[in-house]
């Protein structure tokens, strides 16, 4: 079941809360029961910003997105909710505590989601990392159902289910996607010699979001350029 938001403008100026009743249609909170592990992106649900194609702002809930669905759900009055990304172009969740379950060097404390980023997937909203005139950089995570068998003595094979946590990252030059990978050759992708002299004088592994942000930030400052990056993430 989805759900859309509604903004102030579509009611007259009155302040918005939703478009449709809430009815029975919450989600199942025991769905995942007996699963180890969460596909949530996040570690608690938190507050949204949610702007439509003309940047216009929409009233919402928390959020957090759903790596196993591939769906954005938002929390109201003690519910889950999954959102009708139909109508939005860019989703905002920061300052957020990372699922505990995934790799440090893949999180971040804030997104940024786009429509538009996948040249192969216009529609599809992609996980901003950076973005420039002349590149975009996103990631995708996705969270994978997985079993694994144990010998248990006494009670024979013991199937443990739990959810496995996927990032993965992609750079668009030129209208061309190519998948990447968070490590030194990555300051290739950008073609600049003094990118390339930083990451060597300050020893740099680029092999975690947090070194690639710091990348990006000094390329915005010899380039000039006009960018979009989850910035808070760098302090």
């Amino acid at each position: 079941v989805v759900f859309a938001f509604t903004s102030s403008a579509q009611l007259g100026g009155a302040k918005a809360t939703a478009s449709l009743n809430l009815g029975n249609l919450s989600l199942d909170e025991d769905r995942y029961e007996g699963v180890e592990k969460s596909p949530y992106l996040f570690k608690e649900f938190a507050p949204a910003k949610v702007y439509d194609a003309k940047k216009d702002k929409w009233d919402s809930y928390s959020m957090n997105f759903n790596g196993y669905t591939g769906q954005f759900e938002f929390a109201h009055e003690g519910a889950t909710y999954e959102l009708d990304v139909t109508y939005y172009d860019i989703i905002e969740i920061a300052k957020c505590e990372p699922n505990p379950d995934h790799p440090e060097k893949f999180t971040a404390t804030s997104v940024r989601y786009e429509k538009g980023v996948d040249p192969a997937s216009p529609k599809t909203f992609q996980m901003l990392v950076y973005e420039n005139d002349e590149m975009a950089i996103f990631k995708k995570y996705e969270s994978k159902l997985t079993e694994r068998k144990s010998t248990d003595t006494g009670t024979g094979i013991k199937v443990t289910r739990f959810f496995a946590p996927m990032f993965s990252y992609y750079i668009v030059k030129d209208g061309d996607k190519n998948q990447v990978r968070l490590n030194k050759k990555f300051v290739e992708n950008l073609d600049n010699e003094e990118a390339t002299a930083f990451v060597k004088k300050n020893k740099m592994k680029l092999n975690s979001e947090k070194e690639l942000k710091e990348l990006l930030l000094y390329y915005d400052d010899v380039t000039m350029v006009n960018s979009t990056m989850a910035k808070a993430d760098t302090n």
